[in-house]
């Protein structure tokens, strides 16, 4: 079973999951530095990407079971802004 958190205010951003991986999703008007770190069960974060654009798809392969927690800083309307997304394989 597979458990995906959208629960973020205007859904900015939210994660699918599609078939190469965990599609991480937000405003295409985000401007400034746009960073995604990922932490895999209870392990440390790692930065997967910086200045990157929406969207942005891990493709990395785990294990059913496996909790992934994403972490994606941003900027938007002149606010630097923090969200956390989990999803369970």
């Amino acid at each position: 079973m597979t458990n995906v958190s959208t629960s973020h205010p205007s859904n900015i951003p939210y994660l699918e999951l599609v078939k190469e991986g965990r599609k991480i999703s937000f405003r295409r008007d985000c401007f400034g530095e746009i960073i995604v770190r990922r932490k895999v069960n209870d392990g440390d974060w790692e930065t997967l990407i910086e200045r990157t654009r929406s969207p942005f798809v891990d493709t990395d392969p785990f294990p059913p079971g496996t909790t992934l927690t994403y972490s994606v800083e941003l900027e938007l309307d002149n606010e630097k802004k923090q969200y956390e997304l989990d999803a369970r394989l």
